[in-house]
C-alpha cells in the first residue's frame, strides 16, 4: 500500500484572515487532516489507537512557508510517514493548482496513554505496520526552540471550550495563531519559517500568555523566540519564527 496520502481542497473564505491569506490555524487543520487519512490507511490511525486507550499527540513541528494561499484557491496537500524512532516523523507538502510548492513541513508525533496522560511507545504490532521503505523528510534541528530569554512583547489569552479537540486538550493548530498573537501584523504576513516544540497540555478556562523576545537578524530575515506560557512561568510550547521584510 502506498504510504503517502494526497487530499485536494479549496481554501474557504472562513480560512483566511484580514490580509486575505490563509490563517495558520487553517494550515494546521489541513496538515492534520491529511495525516489522519494517511495513518488510517496504513493501520495505525486515531481510531485504532483509541481502541487501546491511546492517541497520537504532536510534539514537534516545523513549517517552511513560501506563500500562504488566498480564498478560492484549490490546493493539493501531500503527506507521508517517515522513520518511527522515538517519534513518528511525517513530511508534508502543499501545492497550488499550478503545481507550485507553497509550503513544506515536518512533524514529530508521540503516543499518549489517555488515562494517565503520559507518553508511551507505539505497540509493536502497529510499529510493524510502519512502512519499511520510507521517503525521507526535510531535516529538522535536533535542538528544540529555546526558552524566550527576555520578553519584549506579550498578549493575554484564555482557552475556550471550542479550542479543545477529541483528546480533551487544546488542539495543536490553535497554538499556531496564539504564537503570532503578540507580533506586529507585518511579521505575521511575511512569515517564512515556524519551528514549534509542544511541551504541555492546556485545557479550557486556563489563562495563558503569548510572549516573544526581541527580533534579531539571522542572515535570511529576522527571527524571534516565542512561547505560550502559563502565569506560573511554565511553557506549554516554545517556538522560533522567521519572517522576511526590509525593516521592523
Amino acid at each position: 500500500m502506498c504510504p503517502e496520502a494526497v487530499i485536494t481542497m479549496d481554501v474557504r473564505h472562513s480560512d483566511v484572515g484580514a490580509d486575505g491569506r490563509a490563517r495558520l490555524t487553517a494550515v494546521g487543520g489541513w496538515l492534520q487532516e491529511a495525516a489522519g487519512h494517511s495513518a488510517d490507511a496504513l493501520g495505525f490511525g486515531e481510531d485504532v489507537l483509541r481502541e487501546r486507550g491511546l492517541t497520537w499527540v504532536l510534539v514537534r513541528q516545523q513549517l517552511r512557508i513560501r506563500r500562504l494561499p488566498a480564498a478560492g484557491e484549490r490546493l493539493r496537500v501531500r503527506t507521508w510517514p517517515s522513520s518511527c524512532v522515538r517519534l513518528g516523523w511525517r513530511g508534508y507538502e502543499i501545492f497550488d493548482a499550478a503545481g507550485r510548492l507553497l509550503l513544506e513541513g515536518v512533524s514529530g508525533w508521540a503516543v499518549m496513554e489517555l488515562r494517565s496522560r503520559s507518553l508511551c511507545s507505539l505497540p509493536h504490532d502497529l510499529l510493524r505496520a510502519y512502512p519499511a521503505d520510507v521517503h525521507p523528510v526535510e531535516s529538522i534541528a535536533a535542538r528544540a526552540p529555546a526558552r524566550v530569554p527576555a520578553v519584549e512583547r506579550e498578549s493575554l489569552l484564555r482557552v475556550r471550550h471550542d479550542d479543545v479537540d477529541i483528546n480533551c486538550h487544546v488542539n495543536n493548530a490553535c497554538y499556531l495563531s496564539w504564537l503570532a498573537e503578540c507580533l506586529p501584523q507585518e511579521e505575521r504576513s511575511t512569515l517564512s519559517l515556524l519551528d514549534i516544540s509542544y511541551r504541555a497540555e492546556t485545557f479550557p478556562g486556563e489563562e495563558l500568555i503569548s510572549v516573544c523576545g526581541a527580533a534579531e537578524p539571522d542572515g535570511q530575515g529576522f527571527r524571534r523566540a516565542l512561547a505560550i506560557r502559563r502565569p506560573d512561568g511554565v511553557d506549554a510550547c516554545r517556538a522560533a519564527m522567521r519572517w522576511e521584510c526590509g525593516s521592523i
